[in-house]
């Protein structure tokens, strides 16, 4: 339930890493680029260093903003087209819920 929701989204903002301008940009500018183009709200991203393999998910609910969180191991094993492809979808997931 919304627990497991707000227990998750703390453990984001404490542990991972937010994509932004500075940090992560090719990624930002990704998602920024599909948010754009859905005339959607540019969602929160995170990068998750505690996974171990490589995903993307998205959560959302009345309780927090539409987050993304992509595996550090698929930041870097995917090329930024890979994870334009992913995110699109993504994107689409979270903001379209």
């Amino acid at each position: 339930g919304s627990q497991d929701v707000s227990a998750e989204a703390k453990h984001l903002f404490l542990k991972c890493e937010q994509v932004g301008p500075l940090k992560y940009p090719d990624i930002y500018d990704i998602v920024k680029k599909c948010a754009e183009r859905l005339e959607l709200v540019i969602p929160i991203v995170f990068v998750r260093g505690d996974m171990d393999k490589a995903q993307i998910y998205s959560i959302a609910s009345d309780i927090i903003e539409p987050c993304i969180v992509l595996s550090k191991q698929l930041v870097e094993m995917c090329s930024s087209e890979e994870l334009r492809l992913r995110m699109r979808k993504d994107t689409e997931q979270s903001l379209c819920l």
